[in-house]
């Protein structure tokens, strides 16, 4: 299969003097194809040559689809996508995944050829997503989802581009990252029943999120070496009392395995726990609530949907305990003890801002089991607020 570069010799009905140059090649399927690369009064020859080159290499190793892509409607095309990853993402993101879609179809329509669609388009869908009142973050989401379902999209060759690359989005203001300080964390495990007391401990010496704690397994709890593991987990069951209780498929969300050090007092504390749980395989996960899951799994074919939590009333629980930690601290003071609401999911945030004074930034990102190393600078800049001491220090002598 061979590109050949070609020179136009037919105007346009806007500009009779024009011409254009183009790429021409015959596909695997026996069609001729053609594809304007520039305009022949801006390019120079040596340019267009370039860019046949290297569409050549490109179909040639496979990176460029050699015959191009019949006709498919915009709401077609994220309806196979979504199809394609259903079974590799998880159901928070294929729901994410339907709902860019869905202001993409709103915008632009969803028989919109997908080969059609160009910056332009992208711009009318920003366009609509601010006009509804979408936050700048919303629209960024929307438009990274869509920029990977068509980066998807090229490699199964039912596109030739992709509109979303290296389109501009609006900036975001970075949000200040909320954090416990250690006499708040340690008032509430002193008010939290043994449960939360335990889970508060574990996820703020761990840094393990609320899911990899829900679905931790006392096997992957080295107590010896002092370590917890998060690992992927198959289907299965195990027996206490002569009574079968279910072992839940699951993936972290990094799709990784790492083991993480606990210090000593979380260690204590997990085997005073352990005495406590009444043989449950999980840690967090009581044989009664497992049995409630069961019967669950067992009415709806065996399957959880993403919305379903492990953990009941997490939220109200973890709320009643800040407001008693809060009481806590304002005993014997003259003034209430300013506490600000925070989640579960801080203790995380917490944990990473407390080890980024002491550990390289490549080792927090292995412990937090972040994807990105840029997620992890985040919790750098948030452990770099003491340097208002130092300057103030610094200016402490100027009038």
């Amino acid at each position: 299969m061979r590109v050949s570069l070609y020179k136009s010799k037919r105007a346009t009905a806007h500009n009779p003097k024009r011409h254009t140059w183009q790429i021409r090649w015959v596909g695997t399927d026996g069609k001729r194809y053609c594809e304007t690369i520039g305009d022949a009064a801006r390019m120079t020859k040596t340019d267009a040559e370039i860019i046949r080159r290297q569409r050549q290499g490109k179909m040639d190793n496979g990176l460029a689809p050699v015959n191009r892509p019949g006709r498919l409607g915009l709401a077609e095309f994220l309806r196979r996508d979504r199809e394609a990853v259903a079974i590799d993402v998880k159901a928070k993101t294929l729901s994410e995944l339907e709902t860019a879609g869905a202001h993409a179809v709103r915008a632009l329509g969803g028989t919109l050829d997908v080969q059609r669609l160009d910056h332009a388009a992208v711009g009318r869908l920003k366009k609509h997503l601010a006009d509804r009142g979408l936050a700048a973050a919303t629209i960024v989401k929307v438009v990274r989802y869509l920029q990977g379902a068509f980066s998807r999209g090229l490699k199964l060759q039912l596109v030739t581009s992709n509109p979303f690359k290296g389109v501009k989005l609006p900036k975001i203001q970075a949000r200040a990252v909320n954090v416990y300080r250690l006499h708040e964390v340690e008032a509430m495990i002193a008010v939290a029943p043994s449960w939360w007391a335990t889970f508060i401990r574990l996820a703020h010496t761990s840094g393990l999120r609320a899911g990899e704690l829900h679905n931790l397994l006392w096997s992957d709890v080295d107590l010896e070496a002092r370590t917890v593991t998060v690992a992927p987990k198959k289907a299965g069951r195990f027996t206490v009392g002569g009574q079968e209780y279910p072992i839940l498929p699951w993936t972290s969300k990094s799709y990784g395995t790492r083991t993480v050090p606990i210090p000593p007092a979380t260690v204590t504390a997990l085997q005073r726990w352990k005495l406590r749980t009444g043989g449950s395989a999980y840690v967090f996960l009581s044989l009664d609530r497992l049995a409630v899951v069961g019967e669950y799994l067992a009415a709806h074919d065996g399957g959880l949907p993403g919305s379903y939590t492990l953990a009941s009333n997490v939220t109200r629980d973890f709320r009643g305990i800040q407001d008693a930690a809060a009481a806590r601290l304002s005993e014997g003071a003259t003034e209430p003890y300013e506490w600000k609401h925070r989640t579960v999911h801080d203790l995380r945030r917490s944990y990473g801002t407390v080890l980024a004074r002491h550990v390289p930034i490549h080792e927090l990102k292995r412990l937090l089991g972040h994807s990105s190393i840029r997620t992890t600078e985040g919790f750098y800049l948030a452990a770099g607020d003491d340097i208002s001491a130092k300057v103030t220090e610094a200016f402490a002598s100027v009038a």
